[in-house]
């Protein structure tokens, strides 16, 4: 043993000398200016050494060497071995550092989905409560009885209030779910026609005035019909958000060859420029760009493109040449 420090027992086995030279940064059984060895060395097998893997905040790992005891490494290979630890120890040390990075980003990009979710929460969430509310109050009140149209007009309009609630729930619920990965596609053989009916049930009788649909192709798909009914009104549901009232919404989806092909166009303000891909981060919004009052949560898009990933598929969006947005998704058609 040469400078200062414990030694471990003479009866150490291994894993007690891994631990030492975790615990004191020394080496066994190799030469260097702290190193640890017995004269007589029964306790450490010939021809192996144990060797610190050092970085600036200490010791990060043992690099373990059994040459065989009838071997005698060459200075030049000391050198070698020495090198290589030192290079593992950086690595060792770069690995630690990339982590806490990843880590530190996490802990960032986790409040600010808190942060964002807490703000859906308090605003996006008390537009719909705040319009039922006032329903349901109006119509308890003693004041004048209520004709029937205005009566249905009230009543169809906390209907629909309650529909965009539930759509904002669904669509948090998808992405946590998503998230942890513990939504995997049903694939089960459903009708074209079915599918695009169930996505266009969820809106009003104005909004589907307002849908152009073209189906081409094969009759039937073999895909999760659930998640692809939240992907094709998630879709549909953002454009007819941002599009004016005047102006159609389209839908265009066809199947052949074992792939889905499906387009969701509007004549909207467009994407802003260079972030075509942001629009399907979890709570974005583009700043400049005008919305109703149908404000949503800012996660449609997100879920949409997980869904449409989940099937093994893309989902991409684009500025259409006149204005407005492209939104463009194709996927492999399960067997069902």
């Amino acid at each position: 043993r040469t400078g200062e420090g414990r030694a471990p027992e003479p009866a150490t086995p291994a894993t007690e000398l891994v631990a030492f030279v975790l615990r004191e940064g020394w080496s066994v059984a190799w030469r260097g200016p702290q190193h640890w060895q017995r004269p007589d060395g029964p306790e450490v097998p010939a021809g192996v050494s144990y060797l610190p893997l050092l970085s600036q905040g200490g010791v990060l790992g043992v690099l373990f060497l059994d040459v065989g005891p009838d071997r005698l490494l060459t200075p030049l290979e000391r050198q070698v071995v020495d090198s290589l630890a030192n290079l593992a120890g950086i690595a060792l040390h770069r690995e630690h550092l990339v982590r806490r990075d990843a880590e530190a980003r996490a802990v960032v990009e986790a409040d600010r989905l808190k942060t964002a979710l807490l703000s859906m929460v308090s605003h996006d969430f008390r537009s719909p409560l705040t319009s039922i509310k006032a329903t349901v109050t109006g119509l308890l009140s003693d004041g004048e009885p209520l004709d029937s149209a205005t009566l249905r007009e009230l009543l169809e309009g906390a209907d629909h209030e309650v529909d965009r609630l539930n759509r904002m729930v669904e669509n948090v619920l998808a992405l946590s779910r998503l998230e942890a990965g513990a939504w995997q596609p049903q694939i089960e053989i459903t009708s074209l026609d079915e599918l695009v009916g169930a996505a266009l049930d969820g809106f009003s009788a104005a909004d589907n005035q307002r849908l152009s649909v073209v189906r081409r192709g094969e009759a039937e798909v073999a895909v999760d019909p659930v998640q692809m009914v939240q992907v094709l009104r998630n879709l549909l549901q953002n454009a007819l958000k941002y599009s004016p009232v005047d102006r159609p919404v389209e839908l265009v989806i066809q199947a052949e060859r074992r792939r889905l092909r499906f387009e969701v166009l509007d004549r909207g303000p467009g994407l802003p420029p260079g972030e075509e891909q942001r629009v399907f981060e979890p709570f974005y919004r583009a700043a400049h760009h005008r919305e109703t009052a149908d404000s949503g949560v800012g996660l449609g898009l997100a879920v949409s493109r997980g869904l449409v990933e989940a099937h093994g598929g893309h989902l991409t969006a684009a500025n259409r040449d006149g204005g407005g947005a492209l939104f463009r998704g194709e996927l492999p058609l399960g067997s069902g």
